[in-house]
């Protein structure tokens, strides 16, 4: 054999040896890891996977199914406080500027902190960038020595195996590196053989080394604390008979069989102390193979009493947990991120009826919520997603398997549950409060609604008298345009301030002596500063513990009342008035009948004496003149017959200022010599159709109350103009009419009328002259006969300025058919008549009675034996022939006598006995065609009108009446066939 072959087998054996030398050592190193509770762990840097070894994740606390494999899982698990200065020492050992050693504080799952250091070190590649870093962890809590021990022993031992490696592939070039390399061995081999038995000595867990047969070879200084037996006294017994109670000792010899079987054993258990005592244990068990053949099996216990005892009260913590969420009124709900339902206690199993977890799950959402509040869900899902912001507290409706619907308030909330990000979601089933607001909000509607819509004023005010509510009727009053412009202000922000003085006294008052106020009037101004009467209560307003804390008031409206009030007293009095006014109409009626009955006797009297006397007879001059006063004397007793609203009213065409001379020649004997008359007349006036004593009644009437504003001094105008009337005029009188007028005026020199005068000017019984000296109908008088005219009035005035700008009266001339009786004052009345283009009647001219004028029988009912025998004697010259009859009796009688040849009936209205509708309808049942005449003193208007209108009567003839007028008359009756 060379001496090459010779150094060949030489290194061979040497390899050999080296090599399992170094099998020894990491079999050792594995061992001494384990026994010194040291964890190894390997980051790949490019990939970002973190590999742990089965001791890192008992470092940590966590199992292998909660560790995410990255460097970010092994933050999560630090204490919060120690994360950066971690962080930084690795971002340091990545850099190159030192290798990562360091110490940091983990927290475990069930809130124990534990003590770690590490030690690692940092790979790069060619280009010096870091690409793997491997590093070992060790609880430095009781151990600090041990730990440094460990990553000095880690260190070198990783430092020999490179260098022994290398050594070996070049043993066979230099045998003598490989002798040295075999001596460098056996070295670190003690050195290794030293650190484990320091590893042992210190490790904090119990560690025995037995035989394969169970005997204890070497236990260390942990084991004898946690068992009580010295070292001397465990070294030679069988192990299972040293620490396993009787109960477990099936258990022990399972685990002796596996490690026969090179087989490892990783348990949780109970072993027995020297003084009987148990003691909950962690147990690892596993061969010790040197050269594949078992050489001793090594036990490591660690105590976990109190981790035991630690999971024993979570575990009964969580019991009564779950039972305090069983138990719990509010429904609750554990979700994953992506709505899986993972816990429902039973509350909200019972919200919707349901009797498992599972038929929760299982029922489709849309059929757990209503339609609106599945629409609800899904846009607060969407938001989530896309990682916006969404309610942490919200409501829906949800639908029972019975199909009611509740309504739930939903608390969401974030939470690590069993290491993943879960949802907590309380439910509070609020369906009963709901219902209940509900019902309290439709109440309230209703009272708000009722409050509103009642007509009376409602409101209340707190204690400093601000208006805290106030209903639409009090709105209105006030003139405010909405609720808010009243709500916080006091009646000083709303009324002047005597008024409001006074309401806050009585709101004061009221709640000051807790007295309610009752119906008292009183008044307010509304937005126009007009005065509106309130029947108004104020109650105080209490708490619930009877405090009072404002008022409560009420307002009925009764300003109608109150204008109904007076408008009866006003009318009570105008009936009085027109009472009084009926009973003088009535004397003034009947005094008018006698009057003219002797007027009709005194003009047919006159009439036949002028028939008797020759041409030249110089009594005609007399006769002439008493027939003139006559006449006068009988417009007078038309006129008071016109006053009385007994006459017919008869229009004739008539020239205006003949009629105005004639009534002011009348007028000047009343009026005082102080006053002036002053007329105006146009030339050529045209005529107008009119009533002569109406047209007498408005200038008296006119004339009367312009003396009065003068004060029986001053001028009064009267003036008379042709005016045509064009669309200019209507549009500050539409009252009026286009057309051919009259325009009539009358003016005094007074002081003029206020404006609330003018306002009532035309109203009837208004009056500003003292009792007893106006009637309150003289204005009416002349607004009715000018409308009856066809025209119009006008007065324009202002108080203490006499003449004034127009202003109209009134546009309705239909509600206001009378005017009013009224002082005027610098005042002028402008009166239009709408012109007639029939020329007058010729005036009065004495005539001889004609003989043999007609011929035909007139019976003449009569019952006045003047009148009588003055008609019979005037138709009986005119070559009539006449019956007469004292009664309506007396004239069916003559009808009966004569049935035929009588051609008219002159019948007196006013007769005692039958009513002339009585004697009317007897005539016509006799002879249903002869005419009939009626005449009368006094009579009615509307009596006479509605008998010409159904042609029981063929005409009527006023008295007095003369010849013309009689002759007239007869002869169009007798002869209108």
């Amino acid at each position: 054999m060379t001496d090459k072959e010779t150094r060949s087998g030489e290194a061979a054996i040497l390899q050999k040896q080296a090599e399992e030398a170094l099998r020894e050592s990491n079999d050792r190193l594995s061992l001494a890891t384990r026994a010194g509770g040291v964890g190894i762990w390997d980051l790949d840097l490019v990939q970002n996977i973190l590999i742990w070894d089965d001791q890192m994740f008992a470092l940590y606390g966590v199992t292998r199914d909660h560790f995410g494999g990255a460097y970010e899982s092994w933050k999560t698990a630090v204490l919060p406080e120690d994360v950066q200065q971690a962080d930084a020492e690795v971002q340091l050992a990545w850099r190159g500027e030192k290798d990562l050693d360091t110490e940091f504080r983990v927290l475990w799952p069930n809130g124990a902190i534990h003590n770690i250091r590490v030690l690692a070190i940092v790979k790069r590649d060619a280009y010096g960038q870091p690409v793997r870093m491997i590093g070992t962890n060790w609880d430095t809590t009781a151990q600090k020595q041990a730990d440094e021990a460990l990553k000095q022993a880690h260190d070198e031992l990783e430092q020999r195996v490179a260098e022994r490696t290398e050594e070996l592939q070049q043993a066979n070039e230099d045998l003598w590196t490989e002798i040295t390399d075999r001596k460098q061995a056996e070295e670190l081999t003690q050195r290794e053989r030293a650190f484990f038995d320091q590893l042992v000595e210190t490790a904090r867990e119990g560690i025995a080394i037995n035989d394969p047969q169970g005997k204890v070879m070497r236990v260390n200084a942990e084991f004898v604390r946690m068992f009580g037996y010295g070292a001397n006294e465990a070294v030679g017994q069988c192990i299972d008979d040293l620490v396993v109670p009787p109960a477990r000792q099936e258990e022990a010899r399972a685990i002796t069989r596996s490690a026969g079987q090179g087989e490892e054993s990783l348990l949780e258990t109970v072993r027995c102390r020297k003084d009987g005592t148990l003691v909950d244990v962690s147990l690892i068990s596993a061969p010790i193979l040197v050269a594949g053949k078992q050489e001793a099996v090594y036990a490591i216990y660690r105590d976990i009493t109190d981790r035991k005892q630690a999971e024993e009260a979570l575990r009964e913590s969580e019991e009564n947990f779950r039972h305090f969420l069983d138990d719990s009124p509010l429904g609750v709900r554990i979700v994953t991120a992506e709505g899986e339902t993972i816990y429902a206690n039973r509350a909200i199993l019972d919200i919707y009826g349901f009797s498992s977890l599972e038929e929760l799950r299982t029922t489709p959402l849309e059929k757990r919520y209503t339609s609106e509040s599945y629409i609800e869900f899904k846009k607060r899902y969407e938001r989530r997603q896309q990682g916006e912001d969404s309610p942490s507290e919200y409501e829906v409706n949800v639908v029972r398997k019975n199909g009611e619907v509740r309504h739930l308030l939903v608390s969401r909330k974030g939470q690590l549950w069993n290491g993943k990000k879960q949802y907590q979601l309380l439910y509070r089933d609020i369906t009963k409060s709901k219902q209940a607001e509900e019902t309290l909000y439709n109440e309230r509607l209703l009272l708000r609604t009722l409050i509103d819509n009642i007509p009376d004023s409602i409101y209340s005010k707190d204690l400093a008298c601000r208006k805290t509510l106030v209903n639409s009727a009090e709105v209105r009053y006030i003139g405010a345009k909405s609720e808010a412009d009243l709500l916080g202000k006091s009646d000083f922000d709303i009324y002047p301030g005597e008024l409001a003085e006074k309401f806050f006294a009585d709101d004061q008052l009221v709640m000051q002596t807790g007295e309610p106020m009752l119906n008292r009037e009183e008044y307010v101004l509304d937005e126009k500063q007009q005065k509106r009467w309130l029947l108004t209560s104020k109650l105080p307003l209490r708490n619930q513990e009877g405090r009072i804390i404002g008022l409560v008031g009420i307002g009925r409206d009764i300003t109608d009342r109150k204008q109904a009030e007076e408008s009866r007293e006003q009318t009570e009095a105008q009936l009085r008035q027109s009472q009084k006014m009926e009973a003088i109409g009535t004397l003034a009626g009947g005094v008018a009948h006698d009057f003219n009955n002797l007027l009709t006797g005194i003009l047919g009297n006159i009439a036949l004496m002028r028939g008797s006397l020759p041409p030249a007879d110089p009594l005609l001059e007399n006769l002439n003149a008493a027939e003139t006063s006559a006449r006068q004397a009988a417009d007078l007793t038309k006129g008071l017959l016109t006053f009385s609203r007994s006459a017919m009213v008869l229009p004739v065409p008539i020239n205006i200022t003949a009629a105005l001379d004639a009534t002011l020649a009348l007028l000047k004997q009343s009026l005082p010599a102080t006053i002036d008359i002053v007329r105006d007349y146009e030339q050529t006036t045209w005529n107008v159709l009119v009533d002569q004593s109406q047209m007498t009644q408005i200038l008296l009437n006119l004339a009367v109350n312009a003396r009065d504003a003068m004060d029986g001094k001053g001028a009064l105008t009267i003036r008379a103009r042709n005016e045509v009337v064009g669309e200019e005029y209507l549009q500050t009188h539409p009252f009026a009419r286009t057309g051919e007028f009259i325009h009539l005026s009358v003016t005094d020199t007074g002081p003029g009328m206020s404006s609330e005068v003018m306002e009532h000017l035309f109203e009837p019984f208004y009056t500003t002259k003292p009792i007893g000296s106006g009637t309150g109908l003289g204005l009416s008088v002349v607004y009715g006969a000018v409308k009856q005219a066809g025209g119009w009035i006008t007065a324009v005035s202002t108080e203490g300025v006499g003449r004034t700008a127009p202003q109209k009266y009134p546009s309705d001339w239909k509600n206001i058919l009378g005017g009013i009786g009224q002082t005027c004052s610098g005042a002028t009345f402008d009166i239009y008549l709408p012109r007639c283009l029939q020329e007058p009647a010729q005036s009065f001219a004495p005539a001889s009675i004609p003989v043999n004028a007609g011929s035909g029988t007139v019976l003449v009912v009569e019952d006045e034996p003047i009148v009588c025998a003055v008609t019979q004697a005037l138709l009986s010259r005119s070559g009539y022939t006449v019956l007469t009859a004292l009664d309506g009796a007396s004239a069916l009688n003559v009808l009966r006598d004569h049935p035929v040849g009588i051609g008219l009936i002159l019948l007196d209205m006013t007769m005692p006995g039958m009513t002339t509708g009585e004697v009317v309808q007897a005539i016509r049942a006799l002879d249903p065609t002869v005419p009939i005449l009626l005449n009368s003193g006094y009579t009615s208007n509307g009596a006479v009108k509605q008998m010409l209108e159904e042609n029981s009567v063929q005409g009527f003839l006023g008295k007095p009446y003369d010849l013309d007028q009689l002759l007239g008359k007869v002869q169009m009756l007798l002869h209108r066939g």
